[in-house]
């Protein structure tokens, strides 16, 4: 599928309104094909260069910004803008950021963590 001026540009620019809009209107419309629409948000009320909060994503997105389960032993940290894991690694004084990988498996590539997403912390 060919990629339009308007997508090269969100694919450059910050996560705002409009770039994630476009997004979820090509989401959308690849679900509309499957058939699984009924529990998707109208995004249509979201305004033009406005930042989303995380609930706000959170219920646009089907929950991938949700809280996990606790885990004993465990803190649960919600990454921040401008988090990286050495950072927050040093914020909990972990020697190496390693250990945070080893504690998420989900993390594949440790240059590539999400504002918003949740990492355990061993205590």
């Amino acid at each position: 599928m060919k990629s339009t001026a308007r997508e090269k540009r969100c694919a450059y620019q910050p996560m705002k309104a409009r770039c994630f809009q476009i997004k979820m209107m090509k989401l959308l419309k690849e679900q509309e094909d499957m058939n699984m629409t009924e529990n998707m948000m109208d995004i249509g009320d979201i305004e033009f260069g406005a930042e989303l909060t995380l609930d706000e994503m959170n219920e646009i997105s089907g929950g991938a910004f949700r809280k996990p389960a606790a885990k004993a032993g465990y803190t649960i940290y919600q990454i921040k803008a401008h988090d990286t894991l050495i950072r927050i690694a040093n914020k909990f004084g972990i020697k190496s950021y390693k250990e945070i990988l080893k504690w998420n498996p989900k993390i594949t590539n440790p240059r590539l963590i999400r504002t918003g997403d949740y990492l355990y912390i061993k205590k």
